[in-house]
């Protein structure tokens, strides 16, 4: 067995499981997020010189929590905004790599292993906008744009298969 055919039996096996894995941990997280700012409440209306949560933070939780809970649904929203369709969240079978030869199930396997690091980047942008509405932010850093943009990013890495044939097709077929 040669190296890209190891690589791609590794991500046919793993691709499955990790998002499985991926949308578990942000359906966990949500409800930590929700119950975080539940405790910050009771906290606040318990104890005297409490910090106060503002309403507008417990909205922007719930709405992110929730965003959480539907990642796979959030993306699909994402790329059909960007006009790339809907994504699959298996293994990536890109037509032009057949021109390739045998090279063709690796670089297939390394586009899905980039379109589940685009995963994480996008939710790394989520929680990014949770950080903002909940005042977690560093001086200096918008971490709202900083979000958005890995939203976006991340979104166009999970369906790359579009995003390729979009530049492909928009510099008149180079490759």
């Amino acid at each position: 067995m040669d190296l890209s055919q190891a690589l791609s039996n590794m991500v046919q096996n793993v691709v499955g499981p990790f998002w499985h894995l991926f949308f578990g941990i942000g359906g966990a997280l949500a409800m930590f997020y929700v119950l975080n700012v539940g405790f910050r409440l009771m906290q606040a209306s318990r104890l005297p010189g409490q910090s106060n949560v503002s309403g507008g933070e417990v909205i922007a939780v719930l709405v992110l929590a929730a965003v959480l809970m539907q990642f796979g649904s959030f993306l699909n929203r994402v790329s059909g905004t960007l006009g790339m369709g809907t994504m699959t969240y298996g293994a990536i079978d890109y037509p032009g790599a057949a021109s390739f030869g045998k090279l063709a199930p690796a670089i297939n396997a390394v586009l899905t292993i980039g379109a589940m690091a685009g995963g994480i980047y996008a939710f790394r942008g989520v929680l990014m906008w949770i950080r903002a509405s909940t005042g977690g932010g560093h001086a200096g850093q918008d971490l709202g744009w900083k979000g958005f943009t890995h939203v976006l990013g991340g979104a166009c890495m999970v369906n790359i298969v579009q995003l390729l044939e979009h530049l492909r097709q928009s510099t008149g077929g180079l490759w």
